[in-house]
Parts: structure tokens; C-alpha cells; sequence
């Protein structure tokens, strides 16, 4: 129903023209409106596009961030595994040259107990001379008793 301005003149003429007129207008309003609604769904659906490329980014970053922190835990968790290792090592290495240099104290302190009792001994002897020595009525030089006869 496409009429020429002049034709619809005088084609719509009266209350269905009047009522023409207004719903031409009310489309055109409409139509309006749904451009400026598709404008801002166009803008809002940008926003959002927008926004999940931003999301993602970040969940990115953030998903390194984490695989940096876990591959950290992993080296320190494994470093403090070979310290502990290196430590018993040294400690057992420790441990079993003490344990050496204790029986080797030992074994010298023995050596040594026998070189004192030997000096001891020759100690003893010296003063078990030297006391029978002064007593020369009734001991001889050797230790023994004189017997009188």
C-alpha cells in the first residue's frame, strides 16, 4: 500500500488518515528506539566480549602465576630433601669418625694405662727397694727378709 503523498491525500483522508498518520509515526518512534536498543545491545555485547577476553587473560596470569609458585614448592621441597640427605650423610660421616677417633682414644688411652702401669710397677719396685734399703738390718737390697741364723 504505497501511495504518493498526493494520492494518500486524497486517498487517507479523514479518521483513517488521521489514524494512518499516527501509526506511521508510532513505527517511526519504534523504529527509532530499536535502533538506539540495538545500539546499546551492540555496546553492551562489545563490553562483554571485552570483559571474557580481559576474564581470560587474567585467569591466565593468575594460572601462571600459580604453575610459578607450585614449580618453586616443587625445587624447595626437593632442595630440602638433598639437604637433609647431605646432612645425615655428614652426620653419619661425623658420627662414625667420632665414633673412630673415640676408639682410637680409647686403644691410646689402654697404651697409656699400660705404660703407666709398667711405670708403676717400676715405681713400686724402686720403693719397695728403696724402703727395704733403708732398713738394712733386716732386708737385703733384693727385698727378701734376713733370716738370722
Amino acid at each position: 500500500f504505497f501511495f504518493s503523498s498526493r494520492r494518500r491525500h486524497t486517498r487517507c483522508s479523514g479518521v483513517s488518515w488521521a489514524r494512518r498518520c499516527v501509526q506511521e509515526t508510532d513505527i517511526a518512534m519504534l523504529q527509532k528506539k530499536l535502533e538506539t536498543v540495538e545500539s546499546k545491545r551492540n555496546e553492551l555485547q562489545s563490553q562483554v566480549e571485552w570483559s571474557s577476553t580481559e576474564a581470560s587473560q587474567q585467569n591466565l596470569n593468575l594460572g601462571k602465576i600459580l604453575m610459578a609458585i607450585d614449580n618453586l614448592y616443587a625445587r624447595c621441597r626437593d632442595g630440602t630433601y638433598k639437604m637433609k640427605y647431605e646432612l645425615e650423610e655428614k652426620n653419619e660421616k661425623e658420627e662414625k669418625k667420632h665414633e673412630k677417633d673415640k676408639k682410637d682414644k680409647k686403644d691410646h688411652h689402654e697404651k697409656d694405662q699400660e705404660d703407666d702401669f709398667e711405670k708403676k710397677g717400676e715405681l713400686a719396685c724402686l720403693l719397695y727397694t728403696s724402703d727395704a734399703a733403708d732398713d738394712l738390718l733386716c732386708v737385703d737390697l733384693g727385698g727378701r727378709p734376713i733370716t738370722q741364723k
